[in-house]
């Protein structure tokens, strides 16, 4: 990060901690979209539905992994599976005190439900997730905020 000098750098610093700060605080409390949380449920079990699939059902332990990881990303702008403290999706299962044998995750960011998941199923790792037989829970938090307008983050267990 480049050095703000001069005379008005200690101000700028200061004001841009003042700035920074807040816009962290308040991603924290971003509260959880649960119209659209339910619109993406109905997505996903429309798709395993057609392929013959169990529905999958909203786990509430999950879905507060899923918020606090969407809110994150918010927090510190960033887009990844992987959290700037190289914390995996598996690793933020273990730290809720969730158990499982199989786990996945899907990440979107769009400006609404209907076109992310238009583009999860498009990407076969992504469409593997929404239709593995073996998961049966998932948390799925959709936040408004960020670079995208919606994020999205969706888990799923076995």
């Amino acid at each position: 990060m480049a050095k703000l000098r001069g005379k008005y750098g200690p101000v700028l610093a200061v004001l841009l901690g003042i700035i920074l700060l807040p816009i962290q605080v308040l991603a924290a409390e971003l509260p959880l979209e649960a119209d659209l949380q339910e619109e993406m449920l109905a997505l996903i079990n429309g798709e395993r539905e057609r392929e013959g699939l169990s529905p999958l059902f909203l786990q509430d332990e999950l879905t507060a992994v899923a918020l606090a990881h969407a809110r994150d990303m918010i927090a510190r702008d960033y887009f990844s599976h992987i959290s700037p403290d190289n914390l995996s999706p598996a690793d933020r299962l273990h730290q809720a005190g969730l158990t499982f044998n199989v786990m996945g995750e899907n990440l979107a960011g769009s400006t609404s439900v209907g076109r992310a998941h238009d583009l999860l199923m498009k990407s076969p790792g992504h469409r593997a997730n929404i239709l593995d037989a073996r998961f049966r829970e998932a948390g799925i938090a959709v936040v408004r905020g960020g670079r995208y307008g919606l994020m999205m983050v969706m888990l799923f267990k076995d």
